[in-house]
């Protein structure tokens, strides 16, 4: 009788021996289905491609070199026998966080030198300005006004200048750029659309004093220069006027085309 209970009350270690021999049979590397040993050859060629993408994406990095190796081994720690389906999992989740650091690094080196770059054209406009002596301390605003590049006083040429590359320092201080190319596209054309928005929305301006004053001239010219800084500043601003204005071409285009629609056929004769 004593027998018989010893050996019902077996030794609680040998009992949690015996789970874990359980779960490891139930997790062999011969219990993973065919998809889940594809995934496992496809985890294990990810881990070869890094191997050799992290040297090039980032060579002038080396802490955040480390940072991806160290997660690219953790990875292929998990791949090694015996695999149970909970290293796929973990596998997987190491090399994402890995995808992850690889593009914040990039994306950190891309923003850095986008912001030398606006910083460095600022630096050759201011320079090159002084340089040719085109403004000069001591210059009053009208005087200024009277310097004309295609009948736009040259002020507005610079404040629009100047608005464009303080919203694009803004811009790439605040969000940081996943694309490369693209960051150097930008980089190229905002400042181009961004003289223009504020000449357009210069002449906007000086449109409708013209329509409701009935003259261009201001007593402020200064007010003038805000309106080109704000329009090649802000985007949406200058977006929303353009839009605003064609808007209302297109709506009197209509009308006429009703109107003369109308007209034909009153004139029409009767067959």
């Amino acid at each position: 009788m004593n027998q018989k209970n010893q050996n019902n009350h077996s030794d609680p270690d040998t009992s949690v021996d015996s789970r874990e021999t359980c779960s490891k049979i139930e997790f062999t590397p011969e219990e993973l289905s065919g998809a889940e040993s594809d995934r496992v050859e496809k985890l294990r060629k990810n881990i070869d491609d890094f191997y050799e993408r992290i040297p090039l994406a980032l060579r002038d990095l080396p802490d955040a070199q480390g940072k991806c190796l160290q997660l690219l081994s953790n990875a292929e720690d998990f791949l090694t026998p015996p695999i149970f389906r909970k290293n796929i999992i973990d596998a997987r989740l190491a090399l994402a966080k890995l995808e992850i650091e690889i593009r914040r690094s990039q994306s950190a080196k891309t923003s850095f030198i986008v912001v030398v770059a606006i910083v460095y054209i600022f630096v050759l406009f201011v320079g090159g300005l002084t340089a040719a002596k085109v403004v000069t301390v001591g210059t009053s605003a009208k005087e200024l006004n009277a310097l004309l590049i295609m009948g736009i006083p040259l002020p507005i040429w610079i404040w629009g200048m100047i608005g464009s590359l303080t919203s694009m320092l803004l811009r790439a201080g605040q969000f940081p750029f996943t694309d490369r190319t693209e960051a150097y596209r930008w980089l190229m054309f905002r400042p181009i659309v961004g003289i223009v928005m504020g000449v357009l929305t210069y002449l906007m301006v000086i449109a409708g004093l013209i329509v409701f004053a009935g003259t261009a001239n201001t007593q402020t010219p200064e007010l003038i220069w805000i309106i080109a800084f704000i329009g090649s500043f802000s985007d949406n601003l200058s977006i929303n006027l353009l839009q605003k204005l064609l808007g209302r071409f297109h709506i009197e285009e209509l009308s006429d085309k009703q109107a003369s629609n109308h007209i034909n056929d009153k004139i029409k004769p009767d067959e």
